[in-house]
């Protein structure tokens, strides 16, 4: 990416909340040979096997590295830890979990050897953690938090006091000054960060020396959890719990202000909040039942259970294993946050599950007479590690098992070279935020979003993707880039004035748009929409972050949308194929039925139905059918995704319903039913129907992949005598 991107205001700085990912990725790039491509294929591939190296070490802690190797041989491979390590998974998750045994290793290694070195090297990882990973400063303080009390319960009870003080000290202002290793703080004060870990090495300096002692030794500790205190970000710790909880995320209900104008203002906010929409979407945000989850940790229900009861076995066997707490906890989250939560779960359960298999062998050797103690040890380490087997088994066959399809297609990439092909450097694309980092790369682009950055823009995207008018997609495009421009991102907040002192809210915009009453600024930039069909299935979740009056896909105001993937149904014969909510179609005339006994179809009729080849370029390539019969009954979708039914009526469609129509990709073998707002949106008429406004947007790129259209700028000027297609 030498050379690229200069005309881009919001390219990252070198150290940002990415941290290490960037910053080491960089230095690679800088200093070998390594091709991107390759650096993203290989780097987690190494760095997520690493997650053995901690396991391995934390059972020589205990003097059995086959436990540890065991544990290894699953928390490795575990079936989310390895879709979150695998080839090509290029994301934080590559030090984020290993990084966090280290840290536990550390510290349990320090408790039971009673040892400064240990929780020295703990306290460095503490401090660094949140620049490998940005979470790493809740997950690493709640660790260090968990040490400390330990730590203080035992001197509670007079046990070697004054060792684990000088334990303490460091691991407490490592947990302090880890929010200055934060990748972003970096970038912003270097000095802090390097102030941070100048002080953590200093204080395991000084506790390791004999010469302070007494009330000196004590006033440090207590200078050290005043600090504590006042340094930490508590409010981003709750704050975290909110983002991602379903049970305890904050409501938009709550006002706190009593200042109409600054609840007016927290409305709008609240309407183009991403984060709303954003965390009832994602798969991975979503809650799945208790069995799946289970799976997802260990691999297995019955390993997940046995872990689960090995973890209490070792808290009570070793204290000092609730230094994992944390990590246990969030596995224990994801009940309630979701999937993504279970791989913390899983690099504990681990060493949880071999232990309990270890302990169960042991208990029954003991039942033997005269066995002597060498042969027990080694028949519970051969026995626990047969035992293992199966549970090792279910993780690998599932590793071999699980493939995924490339982020883009080689046709994906294709269009995203022919944007480069027709753009100059600094021109913007706008995209849904999984296109933005591949669009960025692949055509030298702009963009608003990507992987990484989601925001705001969500919004922004959404209404020029899910809005009924092209010209208001188009300028709402420009005020974006405009803003963007300027480095002002999210480019919604500038551009509904939130930055100002008198916003307006997402339907005063509109309103303005339409009724031409908005200045249009000028723009250098060119601006394309980029609209792939891979992101077709996506339009109903998309839709619900454009519309400030509900959160969800789901809800009853919202429209109806089913996308029906090749395979997904079932042929019946003489052409006719029956989806997976009963509708039948007959592939020759498009004729439609639903299921009325064992052996009948009654006819059903959609408001319209086309027919689209989407790779062609003849005009008659969408062909267009309307059904009149009028005693045939119409099918109606009841909102928020719901059930569709037939009905006959005569007098409006019935309250809570919609009107539906049928597309059916021919190319992709694809079909779609949606109701009347969906249809009537800018992806489903310019993409699909190929119904674009002429004097508004050129097609520059049309394939079995993606339509990318270009802004005529110039467009916009009601003087245009360019008519609509």
């Amino acid at each position: 990416v030498r050379g690229a991107h200069e005309q881009n205001p919001n390219i990252f700085p070198l150290f940002n909340s990415q941290g290490a990912l960037h910053v080491l990725s960089w230095a690679v790039m800088k200093t070998t040979s390594v091709k991107i491509g390759e650096l993203m294929l290989w780097a987690p591939v190494f760095l997520g096997s690493l997650m053995a190296v901690p396991l391995v070490l934390l059972g020589r802690v205990f003097g059995s590295s086959l436990w540890g190797f065991t544990a290894a041989l699953i928390g490795g491979i575990a079936f989310n830890y390895y879709e979150r390590s695998m080839g090509g998974y290029f994301d934080t998750d590559l030090f984020s979990f290993w990084i966090s045994m280290l840290i536990v290793f550390f510290l349990i290694g320090a408790n039971q050897k009673k040892s400064i070195i240990y929780a020295g090297m703990g306290s460095i990882t503490i401090f660094l953690y949140p620049f490998f990973y940005a979470k790493g400063l809740v997950i690493g303080s709640s660790i260090a938090g968990c040490f400390v009390i330990i730590q203080l319960l035992y001197m509670l009870f007079k046990k070697d006091v004054e060792i684990r003080v000088r334990m303490i000290i460091p691991v407490i202002v490592a947990a302090a000054s880890s929010p200055w290793s934060h990748g972003s703080r970096i970038n912003e004060s270097p000095f802090l960060w390097l102030l941070g870990l100048l002080l953590v090495v200093a204080s395991w300096i000084i506790v390791s020396g004999v010469r302070i002692r007494g009330r000196s030794l004590y006033g440090l500790l207590g200078l050290s959890f005043l600090w504590l205190v006042l340094n930490l970000p508590w409010p981003y710790f709750i704050g975290q719990v909110q983002t991602y909880s379903h049970m305890f995320g904050s409501s938009d209900a709550v006002v706190e202000q009593v200042d109409p104008e600054a609840i007016r203002v927290q409305a709008i906010k609240n309407e183009i909040d991403f984060r709303r929409t954003h965390k009832f979407t994602i798969k991975e945000s979503q809650g799945e039942q208790w069995s799946l989850l289970a799976q997802r940790i260990s691999g297995s229900v019955t390993g997940s259970i046995l872990a689960l009861f090995g973890y209490i076995l070792l808290c009570l066997r070793y204290p000092a294993f609730l230094v994992a707490l944390p990590l246990a906890a969030i596995g224990l989250f994801s009940f309630d946050g979701g999937l993504r939560f279970t791989t913390w779960g899983g690099v504990i359960a681990a060493p949880a599950l071999v232990y309990i298999l270890f302990l169960a062998v042991q208990t029954v050797l003991r039942l033997i007479p005269r066995l002597d103690i060498r042969a027990m040890r080694f028949g519970s380490v051969v026995g626990g590690m047969l035992l293992a087997t199966p549970f090792i088994a279910v993780n690998y066959a599932h590793a071999l098992s699980f493939k995924v399809a490339p982020v883009f297609t080689k046709s994906g990439i294709v269009a995203m070279n022919d944007i480069q092909e027709v753009s100059s450097p600094g021109d913007y694309v706008i995209c849904w935020w999984d296109y933005g980092s591949g669009i960025w790369y692949y055509s030298g682009c702009n963009v608003l979003m990507t992987p990484i950055s989601a925001s705001n823009d969500c919004w922004t995207v959404a209404t020029c993707l899910t809005s009924d008018s092209q010209e208001v997609a188009a300028v709402l495009s420009m005020l974006a880039v405009d803003a963007a421009g300027r480095g002002k991102r999210p480019a919604a907040n500038e551009i509904l004035g939130l930055n100002g002192d008198d916003p307006i809210s997402p339907t005063q915009l509109i309103d303005a748009i339409e009724s031409n009453t908005i200045d249009i600024p000028e723009i250098d930039q060119d601006v394309f929409l980029y609209m792939p069909n891979e992101m077709i299935p996506l339009m109903g979740v998309i839709e619900a972050y454009a519309n400030a009056e509900y959160t969800l896909p789901m809800d009853p105001r919202s429209g109806t949308y089913f996308y029906f993937a090749p395979g997904t149904f079932r042929s019946l014969g003489n052409g006719r194929v029956q989806f997976t909510n009963n509708l039948i179609l007959d592939t020759n005339t498009l004729e439609t039925f639903i299921p009325a006994g064992a052996d009948t179809a009654m006819p059903v009729q959609f408001k319209s139905i086309h027919y689209v080849s989407e790779n062609s370029n003849e005009p008659g390539s969408v062909q267009e059918f309307i059904p009149t019969n009028r005693g045939v009954p119409r099918m109606l979708g009841s909102g928020g995704g719901g059930q569709m039914m037939p009905a006959m009526y005569e007098d409006g469609v019935p309250e809570g319903h919609h009107e539906l129509h049928l597309v059916i990709l021919a190319d992709s073998g694809s079909v779609i039913i949606m109701s009347e707002n969906h249809f009537n949106s800018n992806t489903t008429q310019m993409a699909l129907l190929q119904k674009y406004d002429r004097s508004l947007w050129e097609l520059v790129h049309k394939s079995s992949q993606a339509r990318v259209f270009k802004l005529k700028k110039d467009g916009l000027n009601p003087t245009s005598n360019d008519q609509p297609e």
